[in-house]
């Protein structure tokens, strides 16, 4: 757990004395040797490492001035924006750099998808269209009202479906 190797044999004299693994700075020293060992910081893209870790310090990371950035761990200079533009990358909202190719899916996306809705949205409209139209030369049913005064109504009527030269009382 505490991340300790040994550095120096015991001998019939001495303690052994510890150090830390390969990646791994002391954090904690005892009386003699270190006692607790942490893993060095990692300085993530967008930033780059101020100040390397060494067996008793952490690795010190700074952001990246404006304009710049870094694209790797660990690194240790930021480089201009043109430079990652030539290079296929360019500046996202966040500061950080993204690949053109990301950008390009994103939009591809949201442009299939609307041209898919459009698809569908002329389909149905051009199905819905081809419903309302009377069959066979047909118009549609309506009931003529003559109200007490001689004024005249026409009251559209719902088809049923079926042939109204059978439905007609006789």
């Amino acid at each position: 757990g505490a991340n300790l190797v040994p550095e120096v044999a015991c001998t019939y004299t001495k303690n052994t004395v510890c150090g830390c693994l390969p990646g791994y700075f002391c954090s904690y020293f005892g009386t003699e040797d270190c006692e607790l060992c942490q893993r060095y910081t990692i300085c993530f893209p967008g930033s780059m490492v101020k100040e390397r870790g060494t067996k008793t310090t952490d690795n010190v990371c700074e952001a990246c001035p404006p304009g710049t950035s870094s694209t790797a761990n660990m690194s240790y200079s930021c480089t201009p924006w043109p430079r990652l533009k030539e290079n296929g990358l360019v500046q996202g909202e966040d500061g950080n750099p993204s690949s053109d190719s990301s950008v390009t899916a994103i939009v591809g996306s949201v442009v299939g998808t609307m041209l898919v809705a459009a698809g569908l949205t002329y389909i149905w409209q051009r199905r819905k269209t081809k419903n309302d139209t009377p069959r066979n030369g047909q118009q549609g049913q309506a009931l003529i009202l003559t109200v007490e005064n001689g004024d005249q109504t026409t009251v559209p009527v719902q088809e049923t479906g079926a042939d109204p030269e059978e439905t007609r009382p006789e």
